[in-house]
C-alpha cells in the first residue's frame, strides 16, 4: 500500500494566481455558452431524428430497424450530455482549486 504524497509548498506569484482565476472564469463562461449551443444542436438533431424515423417508416423499414436507429440516436445524445456534465464538473473543480489558491 502506498502512502499519499506529502503536501509540498510551491511559491507562486500572486499575479500568476490572479491570471489563473481570470482564465478559469473565462473558460467557465465559454463552457456555459458551449452547453447552450449543444442543447440547441441536440434539439435540432431530435427534429432530424423524427424526420428520419418518418422516412424510414415510409420506405418500409421494420420496427426493429427504426428502434435501432432511435436507440443509436438516444445513446449518442446521452453520451454528448454526459461529456458536457463531465466538463462542467471538471471546470467547477478547477475553478474551486484556483480560487482556493488565490485566497491563500
Amino acid at each position: 500500500m502506498t502512502k499519499p504524497p506529502e503536501p509540498v509548498f510551491v511559491p507562486v506569484e500572486r499575479s500568476a494566481l490572479s491570471a489563473l482565476v481570470a482564465a478559469t472564469h473565462h473558460v467557465e463562461r465559454a463552457a456555459v455558452a458551449e452547453r447552450a449551443a449543444v442543447a440547441r444542436l441536440l434539439e435540432l438533431a431530435d427534429d432530424l431524428r423524427a424526420d428520419a424515423v418518418q422516412r424510414l417508416r415510409e420506405r418500409g423499414a421494420s420496427e426493429a430497424q427504426v428502434e435501432r436507429y432511435e436507440t443509436a440516436y438516444r445513446e449518442q445524445a446521452e453520451r454528448t450530455e454526459a461529456a458536457g456534465a463531465g466538463l462542467s464538473s471538471a471546470l467547477l473543480r478547477l475553478g474551486s482549486t484556483a480560487q482556493e489558491l488565490a485566497d491563500v
